[in-house]
């Protein structure tokens, strides 16, 4: 297990085949982890969920967030129930 110091950094979106997954961060310790996440202000952006076929498009003005699937038919959020 890699240990992370000051100004390190490491992204992988692929299961080490070649094939797309979501991002995961396992801690195996039993101290808590913590990380920080960094990112823009862009007023919008698009997160794709290749492991439930789902695309998250968030209007970071308007606050709306619309999920397709793949094919672009609308789709519910993979992290929500239908009655939400």
């Amino acid at each position: 297990m890699p240990l992370f110091r000051p100004d390190q950094i490491a992204t992988d979106a692929s299961d080490g085949d070649g094939n797309p997954c979501g991002p995961c961060k396992e801690n195996a310790r039993d101290a808590e982890a913590r990380y920080l996440v960094i990112g823009t202000r862009s007023p919008g952006d698009t997160v794709t969920c290749p492991d439930h076929d789902r695309i998250l498009y968030f209007g970071r003005e308007s606050g709306g967030r619309r999920w397709t699937d793949h094919s672009g038919q609308p789709a519910n959020s993979p992290y929500r129930s239908a009655t939400d």
